[in-house]
C-alpha cells in the first residue's frame, strides 16, 4: 500500500506567494501546542520563530529582518486576546494571514476571526494533517 503524501510533503516550493522559505511565528502559552505547532510548521518549510506572550511577540517582531507570511496564535493568552495580538503584529508593519487556536471546542472553526474576519479557527489539540489543512486554508493554497 502506498501512503499518501501530506500537504506538506507534496507541495512545491513555488505554491507560497513569494519566492524563498516562508516564515511563521508561533504564539501560545502552552509550550507543548507551541512545540508541537512549530515542529510540524518546519517539517512543512516553514523557518518558524515562536513566542509564550504578547510581550515575546514584540521582541521577535522587531527582530524580523523580512516579511512574515503566518501568525498562529492562541485565541487567549495571558496578557492578551489572539485578535489584539495580530493587530500588534500589523503595527509592526506585517500583514500576515492568522489561524486562530482555541481552548474552546464549541467556538465556530472558520467562522472568520481578527481584525479583518479574514482568519482561521481551529479547536486544540490540533492533529498534523488538521494543522496542515488549515494553514493551506488561511494561505489560499
Amino acid at each position: 500500500m502506498i501512503a499518501r503524501a501530506t500537504w506538506c510533503e507534496a507541495r512545491e516550493p513555488e505554491s507560497y506567494p513569494r519566492l524563498g522559505r516562508p516564515t511563521a511565528l508561533v504564539v501560545d502559552h502552552a509550550t507543548d501546542t507551541r512545540a508541537a505547532t512549530a515542529e510540524t510548521l518546519e517539517r512543512c518549510g516553514f523557518t518558524v520563530f515562536t513566542a509564550g506572550s504578547a510581550r515575546e511577540v514584540e521582541q521577535v517582531t522587531a527582530g524580523l529582518a523580512g516579511p512574515l507570511d503566518l501568525l498562529v496564535t492562541a485565541v487567549s493568552l495571558p496578557d492578551a486576546q489572539g485578535e489584539a495580538l495580530a493587530l500588534l503584529v500589523r503595527r509592526e508593519g506585517l500583514r500576515p494571514p492568522v489561524l486562530y487556536l482555541s481552548d474552546r471546542p464549541w467556538e465556530e472553526p472558520d467562522a472568520g476571526w481578527g481584525p479583518d474576519s479574514e482568519g482561521v479557527v481551529v479547536s486544540k489539540p490540533v492533529e498534523e494533517l488538521e494543522l496542515e489543512r488549515r494553514v493551506q486554508r488561511v494561505l489560499g493554497l
